[in-house]
């Protein structure tokens, strides 16, 4: 069973391909910037306190997003310059994030089954509450994120198809208009024959006309 990945013509059916997939480079790297300096503030926060409590999570999130923001900036000028290679390293490094970030949406469904299901049942619904939000945002959030992320890395494949013909046009080959001649062994066996039989006849023939050029003479 074969599975095509759809292509697409315009960016959100009605932007041009190429300046929308620009855009919303420019608005990744704007939204990545942000997220990392948000990211360093709280580290500084967590430092600060007596209890590094969650200092792991952040570093790891500072990591990933500093990578992100590195990956923004080819994407941007592999877009704006068309460089296809350029375009299938992001496309790549991207699909590798959005892995992670699916893992990481699986791990918060998990802990809001686990708070739902079994802390409510200990501490109550009043102390488990806060929690659940901050889980609900996030959920949200990541399933967001992980939808938008998968609609434009459509569009790049789109587009890094469309550079691919552009750069490597096709060519066809009219087979049809080619001559095409097929020999059978019975019948060059047959042409054979007839062709000895011709030359028999022409010189019984040549033979029997000897004499009266002879006699003319």
């Amino acid at each position: 069973m074969r599975c095509e990945v759809p292509e697409f013509k315009r960016c959100c059916f009605c932007f041009p391909l190429r300046h929308g997939l620009i855009v919303w480079g420019i608005i990744n790297l704007i939204a990545t910037v942000y997220s990392n300096v948000y990211r360093i503030i709280k580290i500084q926060i967590i430092l600060n306190r007596l209890v590094h409590d969650g200092i792991v999570e952040e570093s790891i999130f500072l990591a990933l997003s500093t990578v992100e923001f590195l990956l923004d900036i080819v994407f941007i000028y592999a877009a704006i310059t068309k460089k296809e290679k350029l375009l299938k390293y992001f496309l790549f490094g991207n699909c590798a994030l959005g892995v992670l970030a699916v893992l990481y949406l699986l791990y918060i469904i998990g802990y809001c089954i686990y708070v739902f299901y079994g802390v409510t049942q200990i501490l109550g619904w009043t102390t488990v509450k806060p929690y659940v939000w901050t889980a609900f945002i996030e959920l949200t959030k990541n399933v967001l994120i992980i939808a938008s992320q998968s609609f434009c890395l459509l569009l790049l494949w789109s587009e890094i198809k469309k550079l691919k013909r552009n750069n490597h046009p096709v060519m066809f080959v009219n087979h049809a208009s080619e001559a095409k001649c097929t020999v059978d062994d019975r019948d060059v066996e047959e042409n054979e024959d007839d062709l000895q039989e011709e030359i028999t006849e022409k010189l019984v023939q040549i033979i029997e006309d000897k004499p009266e050029i002879k006699l003319k003479k």
